[in-house]
């Protein structure tokens, strides 16, 4: 399972993170952390395209905040078990959702 997020959020949730944290958020701008993460995702991406020993499930973030049981029956689907997805479903905190777009 690969989760994705919005990038911008990403950023802004680690600059939170660095600053609440009394650490610097240094020279990098978010435009160039931003082309660096994408760099890195497209790379990953390629990496498990590439290799049949691989099957992925797309799992978008928001996603799973608006719909957490139909996601966690998408994923019990996907790993062919039964799963506890009332568990899982119950288990999303849309609280935590502090930085988005």
């Amino acid at each position: 399972m690969f989760m994705h997020r919005n990038l911008d959020e990403v950023i802004k949730s680690q600059n939170r993170m660095l600053v609440q944290n009394g650490q610097p958020i240094g020279a990098t701008s978010d435009e160039d952390f931003r082309g660096l993460y994408e760099k890195h995702l497209n790379s990953v991406k390629s990496f498990l395209g590439a290799r049949r020993c691989f099957e992925v499930l797309d799992v978008e973030y928001a996603t799973v905040l608006e719909a957490p049981r139909d996601e966690a029956t998408r994923m019990s689907r996907f790993v062919d078990r039964d799963l506890y997805v009332e568990r899982m479903a119950a288990a999303v905190d849309r609280q935590l959702y502090r930085n988005r777009r």
